[in-house]
């Protein structure tokens, strides 16, 4: 999910009036709040709390946690399905992407991240620069769940993040891309049990940059990652097999954003 400056986007309700125009309502009560300071971040839209209506996730932009904000950890705005959200905050670390998704296949929201700021006390949610915790349907509820990761040499630049089944074997992968001051790459973390992950760094064609999507772009019904101007193809074999990078622009000048 591509990077962007830390703004709280406002969702609004779409209706149509009188020969087809469009009418837009704000519902953003609630989301002012924490207030941000500066630097790129990634937000999630999903049922966190799986009472129908869809949620905000973020792991902050680079206040994430206390730095000049109260930004802090995990930040998911519950949206009560009216006009309004109210925010709830785990953790002290922060600044980067996540991705929302099942990762022990309970049927409830869970979250993987990577960030800038591991800051958070040893032993704890946020001690490691790729992360995951378990939701427990509440939105405010996490268990850590990182044992094995942030193992393969991540730097200080984790930014985006998204989790997908690369390999179709029925659980989910994690996918981040890390920025250094040198180059980019994406560190790819295969699910092997839930203790166990296997890891990738891919660097070769990498462009600068901090965004990525996951998507089934040949139609082999296997999931893809998109990068700014290039897709890599997935050949299923994630962590040995080939990552044939394809252009689908030859200019890219957004290079945060995907």
């Amino acid at each position: 999910m591509g990077g962007f400056p830390m703004f709280m986007v406002a969702p609004v309700l779409l209706t149509f009036g009188l020969a087809g125009a469009v009418t837009l309502v704000e519902k953003s009560n609630g989301l002012q709040f924490p207030e941000r300071e500066a630097g790129h971040t990634e937000l999630e839209v999903a049922d966190i709390d799986l009472d129908g209506h869809l949620d905000i996730v973020s792991v902050g932009d680079h206040g994430n946690p206390f730095v000049n904000s109260d930004e802090h950890g995990i930040m998911v705005w519950i949206n009560d399905g009216s006009d309004s959200f109210a925010l709830y905050q785990t953790g002290e670390f922060g600044y980067g992407g996540c991705a929302v998704g099942d990762l022990d296949l309970d049927g409830v929201p869970d979250l993987a991240w990577g960030i800038h700021h591991d800051y958070a006390p040893a032993g704890q949610i946020g001690d490691k620069l790729m992360g995951a915790a378990l939701g427990d349907g509440t939105g405010w509820g996490w268990t850590q769940w990182d044992t094995g990761l942030a193992s393969g040499g991540e730097d200080w630049g984790m930014f985006a993040t998204d989790l997908a089944d690369f390999d179709l074997d029925g659980d989910l992968d994690i996918v981040s891309r890390e920025q250094l001051a040198d180059g980019a790459s994406l560190q790819l973390w295969r699910q092997d049990s839930p203790t166990a992950w296997s890891h990738r760094t891919l660097t070769t064609g990498i462009p600068v940059g901090e965004g990525l999507e996951v998507g089934d772009m040949d139609g082999d019904h296997d999931l893809d990652i998109v990068l700014g101007r290039i897709w890599l193809q997935n050949s299923q074999d994630i962590l040995t097999g080939p990552w044939p990078i394809h252009n689908y622009t030859s200019t890219w000048t957004h290079p945060h954003v995907v």
